[in-house]
Parts: structure tokens; sequence; C-alpha cells
């Protein structure tokens, strides 16, 4: 009779080892989530994460989201929720070998192609935000498409700067090739103010 109980004990722990799960519930705050597996619903367990030394990474796991969980010692009471594995309704972003990428809830993708060797962000409507000492862009050429471009500080040019098109104006005035000036008179006077 022993025998019997410790061979199912024993099985018991050796099935609970590595188990799939899906998660119900997340508590972000605690670092904790509960996931259903075997027709059971877990404990509040921590979830692994990347790096979690002077390096760290946060990511909180989803609700619905399916993930490997990994018991010490078969004992789900010290269970882990371990990497996360795609499902139907949440299938892998891309079918590429080639591209890395990272998408979020509200439609934001960060997407490296290193065949292609293109790095893109699509934001959409949200607000991407650099704070650093200093930012330096080195590239062949650099295109800002925007209707407006703000600069809150002094702008330096050490090369030629061509407009193409659109006004030139300063404290108001146009100084761009169509600008006339008042108070003009031939000789060695100087002119009035761009009107």
């Amino acid at each position: 009779m022993r025998d019997g109980w410790a061979a199912a004990e024993s099985e018991r722990a050796v099935n609970n080892l590595i188990r799939l799960g899906v998660v119900m519930e997340v508590d972000a705050a605690e670092r904790r989530a509960r996931v259903r597996f075997g027709g059971l619903e877990s404990e509040w367990l921590p979830w692994g994460v990347s790096r979690a030394g002077t390096t760290r990474t946060a990511s909180a796991p989803s609700v619905g989201e399916q993930r490997v969980i990994f018991s010490p010692y078969g004992d789900t009471a010290q269970a882990v929720i371990g990497p996360a594995i795609y499902q139907d309704d949440h299938d892998a972003p891309t079918d590429s070998a080639d591209v890395h990428i990272a998408e979020f809830p509200d439609g934001t993708r960060v997407s490296y192609d290193s065949a292609s060797h293109a790095l893109t962000v699509d934001a959409g409507t949200a607000t991407v935000v650099v704070n650093c000492q200093s930012a330096t862009i080195a590239a062949e050429s650099v295109t800002l498409d925007a209707p407006e471009t703000h600069c809150t500080g002094a702008l330096i040019v050490d090369g030629d700067a061509t407009f193409n098109g659109g006004a030139v104006t300063h404290g108001g005035k146009s100084i761009g090739k169509t600008h006339t000036h008042i108070g003009v008179q031939s000789g060695s006077a100087t002119s009035g103010p761009p009107t």
C-alpha cells in the first residue's frame, strides 16, 4: 500500500514539473499572476523575466496568454510562470525568421528586419519621447516629414540652407525672395525694413 502511494505521489510530482497554463488574472504591482492548468486555478505565482539584476526588464503577462509553468519538485505551490507560447488567439506578429518585433495592445510596433537592415517604429497615435544629455544622428540623409517642426532653442547650421517653397519670415516679416522694402533710394543709403 505504501509503495503504491509513493509511486502515485512520484507520478504526480513528475506530471507537475512542467505544465502549460493560461493566465487568468494579473497583479502587476505585486508581479504575480494566477494561471489555469489541468482544470485547476493556481495561487498567485511570480513570472520570470529576461533580466532582473542591475539590468532589468518589465513586461507583465496578459490575461489569456498561454505560458509554460515550472514547478520545482512537482510542487505547484512553488511554481514559477515561464515563457509564453503562441496560440490561435495570439499568434506570432510575423512569419519571417529575419524580423524581430515587439507589438503592443494599442497597435504600436517596433520591428527590426535583419535581412533588409530596416528598423521601424510604428507608433500610430502614441507619443515618442527621448530624454538624454546629448543626441547625435549620423546618416547620409535625414527627412523630417511633418506639417510643422518646432525648435525651442537656438538653431546652428554649419552648411547651406535651401528653401524650396513656402515663406521665410523673421519677426513676422517676410525675408524671402519676394519681400519688399520701404524707404528705398539709390546711392549708399540704407533701405528701410521689409514691409
